[in-house]
C-alpha cells in the first residue's frame, strides 16, 4: 500500500521542542503539496520565536525547498505521554478522543485537526524522545474516525544510513581506510560515492574540472552543480547521501601538482584512477609504484563497450606500463603515448584499426565503474579475513556487447563477458623493471635533480 505523506526532519528537533517547555507549537519548513512531503527545517513557537536545526542546512537542500511551499506553519507538534508510539503501533489510537487522552495538556486538537490533518507527536523523555508521524481526521455522517501513522526520515547524524551494510562488509576495517581518486568524471564520481557508501572513512578527490553541461547526461551530479568544480560537486553528493566520509576535495591537476599529491599518496590505502589521458594514468602508475601504494586504474574502448581494470600491487604485480607493453607487443592496442585530450573522457584510447569513437552510453560507463569500486574494495580488505572476495588476476577486460573485430583480449562471444589476463611484471620495464647491480644502492631522483641542476648552472 502506498503511503499517504512522509515527514522529514532533523534528528535534534524532537529534543529541542522538548527542552523549550511547551506541550506543543509548529513545525516550520516545506511542502510539496503534489507528492505530500513534508520537510522540517526548524520550529515556531507560541511566543512566535523560531527554533532552528543544527542540520538545517541539510533540510533546505532538499528538492521539496525549490519546488514547495514553505508556510511559517508547516504542521503542528504536540507532546505526548510515554508510550504513545507503541500503543499507535498495536492499533489501539484509533479515534480523536483517544489522541486527546495521550496529550499531556489540553488543546483544541479537534480544532487544530479541522485545519491540518497532519500531525507530529514527540512522547516526553531526553535524551532520545520517541517521535511519531500521524494522519488524524474525525468521522463526518457516522464515520469512524482515522488516525493512521506515517513514515519519518530522519536527517543529521545518527541516522546511519550505513546500517544495511552491516554483514556485508567489515565496516570497522574500512573505516579506517584511505583512498585517492583521482578523476571524477562520469566514472570517477561513481567510484567516489560508491567508495564512500562502502564505508571508506577517508576520501581525498583529484580532479581540475568544472562540471558542464555535455557531462550531466552521464555524470552522478546534476544541474544544481554546473559550474562547480567536480571535486566539490561529488563531495557534497557524499554527504548528501549522510555518508560519515571524511572528504578532501583538491580541484587540482595532478600532473602540475605532483608534489602535493605525494604527500598524501604517503598516507593512502590506495589510488583509484579515472583519468582521461595516458600521460595521467603514466603519472599515476609511476608514483604509486615508487611509493608502494596500491593503484587500480579503470579504462574504456570503443564507446565504452570495452572495458579494462587494471590492479597494481607495486613490486608484486605488473605495473600499467607492463601491461601497455604486453598488448602492444600482442598487437591489441597502437601505441598512443601522445593522446592528453581531455574532451573525451571516455573511449579516448585507440584500439587496433579502431578510428576515435563518441563517448559512451550513461550504462556501459557505469558498469565499468562498479567493477572498478568492487575491486578496489577488494583490494583494501584481506580477502581470507574478511570474505570480500579474491580476483584471479590483476588484469580484467570487459565486454558489454559480441565484439570481433579486435585482438585479444578484447575479443568478446557474448555479452557482459568477462576475461582475466595473466600479465606478469617485465624486468625491461621502465617503471618496475630490475635495475641493474650497480644502479640498486643509487637514488635515481636525486642523481637526476643533480644532473639537471649542473646542466641548468
Amino acid at each position: 500500500m502506498r503511503e499517504l505523506s512522509c515527514l522529514v526532519m532533523p534528528i535534534d528537533l524532537p529534543v529541542k521542542a522538548l527542552e523549550t517547555g511547551e506541550s506543543s507549537g509548529w513545525l516550520r519548513g516545506a511542502r510539496d503539496t503534489t507528492d505530500h512531503v513534508f520537510v522540517v527545517s526548524g520550529l515556531l513557537l507560541s511566543t512566535e520565536d523560531k527554533v532552528f536545526s543544527q542540520f538545517g542546512d541539510r533540510s533546505f537542500a532538499h528538492h521539496v525547498f525549490l519546488i514547495g511551499r514553505r508556510p511559517d506553519r508547516l504542521l503542528p507538534w504536540v507532546v505526548v505521554r510515554p508510550g504513545f508510539a507503541r500503543a499507535l503501533a498495536q492499533g489501539a489510537i484509533s479515534e480523536v478522543s483517544e489522541l486527546c487522552s495521550w496529550l499531556t495538556a489540553t488543546l483544541p486538537l479537534e480544532e487544530i485537526l479541522d485545519e491540518h490533518l497532519f500531525l507530529c507527536c514527540i512522547e516526553t523523555g531526553i535524551p532520545a524522545p520517541m517521535t511519531s508521524f500521524i494522519l488524524a481526521c474525525a468521522g463526518t455522517n457516522g464515520d469512524s474516525d482515522t488516525v493512521l501513522p506515517l513514515p519519518i526520515e530522519w536527517v543529521g547524524e545518527g541516522a546511519e544510513p550505513g546500517k544495511r551494510l552491516d554483514g556485508l562488509l567489515p565496516l570497522d576495517q574500512l573505516r579506517t581506510k584511505q583512498a585517492v581518486v583521482v578523476g571524477l568524471g562520469s566514472g570517477g564520481g561513481f567510484v567516489a560515492l560508491e567508495l564512500a557508501a562502502a564505508g571508506v572513512g577517508t576520501l581525498h578527490l583529484v580532479d581540475p574540472d568544472r562540471l558542464r553541461t555535455v557531462n550531466l547526461f552521464r555524470h552522478v551530479c546534476g544541474e544544481q552543480d554546473l559550474g562547480r568544480s567536480k571535486v566539490y560537486a561529488v563531495a557534497d553528493l557524499i554527504r548528501q547521501h549522510q555518508l560519515s566520509t571524511d572528504v578532501h576535495s583538491h580541484p587540482k591537476d595532478v600532473i602540475e601538482w605532483v608534489d602535493q599529491f605525494r604527500s598524501f599518496v604517503d598516507d593512502a590505502d590506495i589510488v583509484v584512477g579515472a583519468t582521461d589521458t595516458a600521460e595521467s594514468r603514466q603519472l599515476l602508475n609511476y608514483v604509486c609504484v615508487t611509493m608502494g601504494t596500491p593503484l587500480v586504474l579503470a579504462g574504456t574502448y570503443d564507446s565504452a563497450r570495452i572495458g579494462e581494470i587494471i590492479r597494481v600491487f607495486p613490486r608484486r604485480t605488473a605495473c600499467y606500463e607492463c601491461t601497455r607493453m604486453a598488448l602492444r607487443e600482442a598487437g591489441g592496442l597502437i601505441p598512443d603515448p601522445d593522446r592528453t585530450s581531455r574532451g573525451i573522457p571516455y573511449g579516448a584510447q585507440t584500439l587496433m584499426n579502431e578510428p576515435t569513437p563518441a563517448p559512451g552510453t550513461r550504462t556501459d560507463v557505469a558498469m565499468v565503474a562498479a567493477m572498478q569500486s568492487r575491486v578496489a574494495v577488494m583490494t583494501l580488505l584481506d580477502p581470507e579475513a574478511t570474505g570480500a572476495g579474491w580476483l584471479p588476476r590483476d588484469y580484467l577486460a570487459w565486454g558489454a556487447t559480441r565484439t570481433q573485430q579486435f585482438s585479444e583480449p578484447f575479443v568478446f562471444d557474448y555479452p557482459f563477458t568477462v576475461k582475466f589476463l595473466t600479465i606478469s611484471r617485465r624486468i625491461d620495464c621502465p617503471v618496475c623493471g630490475d635495475l641493474p647491480d650497480v644502479l640498486y644502492e643509487v637514488d635515481i631522483e636525486k642523481s637526476y635533480a643533480s644532473i639537471l641542476e649542473s646542466l641548468e648552472g
